[in-house]
């Protein structure tokens, strides 16, 4: 009989926001990607995982929020993603606590073809992959699929994107094979241009606040993601950006933790992201749009200035 190991958190579900970054002593107008001329760093540095070259550096996104390439790359990072991780299979071993998991859900989950498999299929067991549901191989199985419909629909409801990556930060997944770890650097790069490629869909839209909270999760390194969060003209990138600050920034001052309560608030991860919320170099990339700035950038630079 499976035991069931209870780790997981209560998802506590409320408004939803964005974010940036910047590189030290730059001075940025409107329309400066604020770099220098630099390109960001690598996506995933990882203590075992050598630098790579990944399939999305080769989308360009332009100011209209048009991809060039996405598609296509998309498409390649993707069944990069099959074709890396379809040794494993589900086997017969496949199951699940007997106290939390209906059997008849792993059997379903077992005879559909997994390109066939829907988010409403797999969201629960997205939340309690290898804790309460099978093992690292078969989590592994499931990885592709998980990730195509997390690129297709980030904002999905009965996902919860945080408690998925998570399950690569238990699975170790930094130490798996260089190929695998390539094949989800990749999709983290690709899967982070998109999502602030998207214009948000109203006030307090939190897709890039949790997809970084996401990759933070993982155990990935945060820094080229705010980098480029901050290197890109994208003007959705940008409310995005003010969006994350707004929301972040009082929760910075009066708790000292960020808002997204995914975040592990002693962890190196969540040091990163409000270290650089509070470093003086994103207050004067912010001061430094003022004069182009929306209402809610406005908002944005009357938050920063009160860490």
């Amino acid at each position: 009989m499976r035991r069931c190991r209870r780790i997981q958190k209560t998802v506590v579900h409320t408004n939803r926001t964005h974010i940036a970054h910047v590189q030290p002593n730059l001075t940025v107008d409107c329309t400066s990607s604020g770099n220098g001329g630099k390109s960001p760093t690598s996506f995933w540095e990882l203590p075992t995982a050598g630098k790579v070259t990944h399939l999305a550096e080769k989308i360009d996104l332009d100011p209209d929020h048009s991809t060039t390439g996405m598609n296509e790359v998309s498409e390649q990072v993707i069944d990069s993603l099959y074709d890396v991780f379809r040794p494993y299979q589900l086997g017969s071993d496949f199951d699940g606590c007997d106290h939390c998991v209906d059997p008849v859900a792993t059997k379903r989950l077992a005879r559909i073809d997994l390109r066939n498999l829907s988010m409403e299929d797999l969201s629960r067991y997205s939340q309690k992959a290898i804790t309460t549901w099978g093992d690292d191989r078969h989590f592994r199985y499931f990885l592709p699929r998980l990730f195509e419909l997390v690129l297709e629909d980030p904002r999905h409801e009965s996902l919860h994107i945080e408690v998925l990556f998570g399950k690569l930060a238990y699975a170790n997944w930094y130490q798996w094979h260089q190929r695998e770890r390539e094949a989800i650097g990749s999709y983290f790069e690709l899967l982070w241009k998109s999502v602030l490629s998207q214009p948000a869909l109203f006030q307090d839209d939190d897709i890039a606040d949790s997809v970084l909270c996401a990759f933070g999760a993982a155990r990935a390194d945060l820094d080229a993601f705010l980098s480029y969060w901050t290197t890109t003209n994208e003007n959705a990138a940008r409310t995005h950006f003010n969006e994350f600050v707004v929301l972040n920034a009082s929760y910075l001052r009066d708790k000292d933790r960020l808002w997204n309560t995914f975040w592990e608030n002693d962890s190196k991860e969540s040091t990163t992201v409000k270290e650089w919320l509070s470093s003086d170099s994103l207050r004067t990339l912010i001061l430094s749009r003022e004069a182009c700035a929306d209402e809610r950038g406005l908002e944005a630079i009357l938050a920063i200035q009160t860490l």
